[in-house]
């Protein structure tokens, strides 16, 4: 739930306020925040449909605990980066988050 208003705050404000609708006032940005909400919840659902059907024997805890786990090094090196330094652009921020699960991917095959 949390995890889940968190992303659909961060999309009405810093997305679609932002760059789609500039002048939206207050019960147009709820209303967007509510639709944004349903999308993930939508896309939630599909995701464990596919991932983790009837036959799934392992942990649905465990295994959306695990694929969280790829996305998190991306996030605590921009956040450092950005503490620690003026000089990273949102550029490079940007491509370090998309990158950094692939990276995380690689790691993990070639240690196994």
């Amino acid at each position: 739930d949390s995890m889940m208003n968190s992303a659909s705050t961060l999309f009405t404000i810093d997305i679609y306020q932002k760059y789609i609708n500039k002048n939206a006032d207050d019960s147009r940005l709820i209303r967007m925040s509510q639709y944004t909400m349903i999308g993930i919840v939508i896309v939630s659902v599909i995701g464990a449909i596919l991932f983790f059907g009837p036959d799934y024997k392992g942990s649905f805890v465990l295994k959306v605990s695990a694929l969280s786990s790829y996305l998190t090094p991306g996030i605590v090196v921009v956040f450092l980066a950005g503490i620690l330094t003026r000089r990273v652009s949102p550029n490079a921020a940007f491509i370090a988050i998309l990158t950094a699960p692939l990276f995380a991917i690689f790691l993990e095959m070639g240690y196994n």
